[in-house]
């Protein structure tokens, strides 16, 4: 006990709580992995007591944070057992705060501790400490999935099988397992008959979770390619949980691959009326339309899974394929040049837009361009599109504009700020900073580009943008708002965001309760209690109703008086 202590006070009061690099238990000396006798010898005193291991409980919460007092007031443990609470609640704790590295290291220390086998000799001890290292084994699985280390994240959830959660941490390893076939750390050649015991294991024990038997499935029709046993294990599945959207995602994909459209279209239906916030959804029943040539059913579904997910290349893609079948070229020509503006190297769209290219002129006479109109024609068709939030094509109508008026920042703004609505932030900036700097003197361009500054949480930048608008004569008194609460809050510029506080509320006094209510805030924290109670006066006269404003004034007369 003694060797025990002294090793883990010396871990737990030095590097854990002061560490500032990423912790690897690997290269710590400290912290010395059993030997595979060790291990052994472990696993088979475990065994003897598996029963009894698997039938313990954690130990409540009142009792732990007691237990917690008490080793945070005498700084040492009373007893292995109570080591092991102690560090491994410490571990969830922090965890908790996204302190993975911290956490890491408290579940390493346990999970490797060669001193725990002389203390399992205690036949008191064995099931005890047996509980609180095996539910260690299945944190730090929990963990090591967080930090994307799926192959050592599945080797601590098997690990912890036999006597902590069982079913838990059986399904829990499937599923790192699976994620490391994704990301290539785990092999499927290896390790794929070992997942697909796991996770049938899981169902055994489990049979009625929806979740374990999708998950089988995925595997099955995903990895083994076994559309049968998918199918059956997805049927099972819904039956069981009939809200189960993506189980009824793939057996619509599965009848859809044995031609069962009517079915398929079925399924993915029941999935949209589960889930109608899921692009690929609609997307999968916009494909089976398209394929059976339903184009008017496909189009609107393709449009609400680009209205989900607005810069998923593929998308656009499919839908462009759809309106070149119906010789809607100048939509199609729209979508594809947007994949382009997705993935500037998509080889394969750049050679439609070719394609497209000569046969669009016919199309847009048809809509009324000419010759001389051409201009106003791209801005008037790129503003429509943009009312009716297709902003591909608005954004393809504005490039239409550029192309022929390279200098001219207007088209550059509204494609600069339809691009960061849509978080394509890099050409957003680059947009719209050519647009702020080729007119130099219209204060719209430089809100829209602080704008974009603000969404990358460059605070310096985006409040410099809104000063040069403020110079420009800007009237916005919302982005003065704004401008105050980041010199307020981010830039502790506060000379400067009392000035903006003031010219919002001038410009738009039937919203003061907002600045009035943020420049006297701004007071009371300078400790201007003057001006803050005059602001919180005249905001209890808007609101007489409101009991805080009635507090912070006679708090606020209490420090006058003082």
């Amino acid at each position: 006990m003694k060797k025990l202590v002294t090793l883990f006070a010396a871990i737990l009061f030095s590097e854990i709580l002061f560490a500032q690099k990423a912790y690897d238990p690997l290269a710590d000396p400290k912290i010395q992995k059993p030997t595979a006798l060790e291990d052994s010898v472990l696993e088979i005193m475990m065994g003897m007591k598996i029963d009894a291991i698997k039938r313990e409980k954690d130990i409540s919460v009142g009792d732990y944070e007691i237990l917690k007092a008490n080793i945070d007031k005498n700084k040492l443990p009373e007893s292995t057992f109570e080591l092991f609470v102690y560090m491994n609640g410490i571990g969830n704790s922090v965890e908790t705060e996204d302190k993975f590295d911290i956490a890491k290291e408290f579940y390493f220390s346990l999970v490797w501790f060669k001193h725990l086998i002389e203390d399992c000799v205690k036949e008191d001890a064995r099931v005890r400490i047996g509980h609180y290292y095996y539910k260690t084994c299945y944190d730090l699985g929990r963990l090591l999935s967080k930090m994307e280390d799926y192959k050592n994240s599945l080797n601590f959830y098997k690990r912890a099988a036999a006597y902590y959660k069982p079913d838990s941490s059986l399904y829990l390893a499937t599923v790192a397992g699976i994620n490391g076939i994704g990301n290539n750390s785990v092999n499927f050649s290896s390790e794929g008959n070992s997942i697909l015991k796991m996770i049938s294991q899981a169902v055994e024990l489990k049979p009625n979770s929806a979740a374990y038997i999708s998950t089988r499935a995925k595997f099955y029709l995903n990895h083994l390619s076994d559309t049968a046993k998918a199918f059956a294990d997805f049927n099972k599945a819904v039956q069981i949980n009939p809200k189960d959207d993506e189980s009824y995602m793939y057996l619509s994909l599965i009848n859809f691959l044995r031609a069962n459209n009517k079915e398929a279209i079925n399924n993915i239906t029941q999935s949209i009326a589960i889930k109608k916030t899921e692009g690929r959804y609609y997307i999968l029943r916009a494909t089976i339309h398209n394929e059976l040539k339903n184009y008017a059913a496909a189009l609107p579904d393709y449009n609400n899974a680009i209205i989900l997910d607005n810069t998923n290349p593929d998308y656009y893609i499919a839908r462009a394929g759809c309106y070149n079948s119906i010789k809607n070229y100048a939509a199609a020509y729209d979508d594809y040049g947007f994949a382009t503006m997705l993935i500037p190297n998509d080889a394969d769209s750049k050679k439609e837009l070719q394609r497209l290219d000569p046969l669009l002129k016919t199309e847009y006479e048809k809509m009324g361009f000419t010759p001389q109109n051409a201009f106003q024609f791209f801005m008037n068709r790129g503003d429509t599109f943009e009312i009716k939030n297709n902003l591909s094509q608005a954004v393809m109508s504005y490039q239409k504009c550029i192309m022929m008026q390279p200098k001219n920042p207007m088209p550059y703004n509204k494609a600069g700020v339809i691009f960061n609505r849509l978080s394509m932030n890099d050409i957003a900036k680059q947009y719209l900073r050519f647009a702020a700097y080729a007119d130099g003197k219209n204060p719209v361009y430089f809100v829209n580009l602080g704008n974009a500054y603000y969404d990358e949480k460059d605070f310096k930048a985006a409040s410099g943008c809104y000063d040069t608008a403020a110079l420009l004569g800007s009237k916005d008194d919302f982005y003065y708002n704004l401008n105050g609460t980041i010199k307020h809050i981010n830039l502790k510029n506060y000379e400067g965001a009392i000035k903006d506080f003031t010219k919002a509320y001038d410009l738009q006094p039937k919203y003061n309760d907002i600045y009035l209510r943020n420049r006297g805030t701004l007071y009371y924290e300078l400790k201007n209690y003057k001006a803050a109670l005059a602001d919180f006066e005249a905001l209890h006269k808007l609101d007489p109703d409101d009991k805080n404003y009635k507090e912070i004034i006679q708090g606020l007369k209490r420090e006058l008086k003082e």
